[in-house]
């Protein structure tokens, strides 16, 4: 097919990588893999846009995404909601959109399927887009990176609390910070390396941007 028309563009939908040891009741990449079945990286030359089908509603959702942008080399297009069921809530949407965003997607998507509207949804996803179109001027240019500032939660659940970080070549730190939980505030406080700690409020299904030396 691509030798008839090159300009053909190859998804695979599939899960998503594995989270990490721990996540999800797995034990470790090998017992991720012996239940789904799939590696993408021994994908890379077989496709050109990875779509997982990331449908997590909390912190496994992150990992995998994170894990994707920095081991992947082809495009991701996360799949954020199938279509197929109750529409999903519009706040956990929308950080799932930031996230996808702030990782370095272009164009993550959700299937449309039998999709019922959902004028709440929208909304968020309206105020999702116009956060990231704000932003994204600041920290586009810088890369987004493995290793993050420690976290220390001081009020809420640790396991609805999630950050992600991009570091500029002048050595500016982006922060993103995000509440998964949808009924719970957290409050935490990020300590990046040789600078002061930043505390974020956070309520339900939110996040929050921070630039920190």
């Amino acid at each position: 097919l691509k030798m008839l028309a090159p300009q053909i563009k190859f998804r695979l939908c599939t899960m998503p990588m594995a989270p990490g040891p721990g996540d999800a009741g797995f034990d470790d990449d090998l017992a991720y893999l012996q239940r789904f079945g799939i590696d993408s990286p021994l994908y890379e030359d077989f496709t050109d846009i990875y779509c997982s089908m990331s449908y997590s509603r909390f912190l496994t959702y992150f990992r995998s995404l994170e894990r994707e942008m920095l081991d992947l080399r082809k495009p991701k297009e996360t799949l954020l909601e199938n279509g197929w069921g109750v529409p999903r809530e519009g706040g956990l949407v929308a950080l799932q959109l930031v996230a996808a965003f702030f990782a370095g997607q272009e164009r993550p998507f959700l299937a449309s399927g039998m999709n019922v509207a959902d004028g709440g949804q929208l909304a968020e996803i309206r105020r999702a887009m116009q956060f990231v179109a704000e932003t994204e001027g600041e920290w586009e240019g810088a890369a987004l990176r493995r290793e993050k500032s420690p976290v220390k939660i001081l009020s809420g659940r640790d396991g609805r609390f999630w950050t992600m970080e991009r570091k500029s070549a002048d050595g500016k730190v982006f922060v993103m910070a995000f509440n998964c939980s949808p009924d719970e505030a957290i409050e935490a406080e990020i300590a990046p390396s040789g600078a002061k700690p930043v505390r974020v409020s956070l309520p339900p299904y939110s996040y929050r941007l921070r630039q920190t030396w």
